[in-house]
């Protein structure tokens, strides 16, 4: 049996695969030709696809990603994967979002842990958001940048925060969040991320050279080069 086949036949019933799916944030014109058949929402110059998720015996975890091929033999619309996953990709992978400083120094694991249990106002509460760079990511750390297109996240981390904010993709597991408190030049984050890219990070975990924006007033998420001037 080909694997191809031992993936339809894992996914057959749809009611109980469904509850199987996350999602995952790629670089859109990076991958534009292994994106042709794979169905895909734009965020910017990003692309949010649909993946199934199992974890074996030894915590290993697995994905599948769901293309036009696959998503066709369960006779599903895009629309209604796209509905499903950003109902139950948050539950399989809830968010996550903890002081920057407190990452680059390391948290002991249990007290790392007791914080992720917590739901995501809760997490929001435990620091000032307004005064310090955060971490978003999810619960494993694996493919959490897609935590930032999960329901109303970017509205509530603004609302918190008081106003805009940078978004920073520091890898396809984590992004930085950073107040628009004019601390920063975009140009000085714009090659913070550039030289992160090239110098930290393997090429699997790369995800942008761009830095992303959320207008709160607005609700609007973009290329920080398109909405900012400095």
């Amino acid at each position: 049996m080909s694997y191809e086949e031992i993936v339809m036949e894992k996914y057959m019933d749809y009611c109980v695969a469904r509850t199987h799916l996350v999602l995952r944030v790629s670089d859109h014109d990076f991958r534009k030709n292994h994106l042709k058949r794979i169905p895909h929402r734009r965020a910017a110059d990003l692309a949010v696809t649909c993946h199934f998720m199992e974890v074996d015996e030894t915590g290993r975890m697995g994905f599948t990603v769901v293309d036009q091929g696959l998503m066709e033999w369960m006779e599903i619309s895009e629309d209604q994967l796209f509905s499903d996953a950003f109902t139950f990709g948050p539950r399989n992978l809830p968010p996550v979002i903890r002081p920057l400083e407190a990452m680059v120094e390391g948290i002991l694991e249990g007290e790392t842990k007791k914080k992720e249990e917590l739901s995501f106002d809760k997490q929001l509460d435990a620091f000032d958001i307004r005064k310090e760079a955060a971490v978003l990511t999810n619960s494993t750390g694996i493919f959490g940048a897609a935590s930032l297109f999960y329901p109303f996240i970017l509205e509530m981390i603004g609302e918190r925060m008081g106003g805009n904010y940078y978004i920073l993709p520091s890898s396809v597991h984590e992004t930085i969040l950073i107040p628009d408190n004019e601390d920063y030049l975009l140009s000085e984050l714009e090659e913070m991320v550039w030289e992160i890219n090239r110098t930290e990070l393997m090429e699997e975990d790369w995800l942008s050279d761009s830095v992303y924006y959320y207008d709160r007033t607005r609700n609007i998420f973009a290329r920080a080069a398109s909405v900012k001037r400095n």
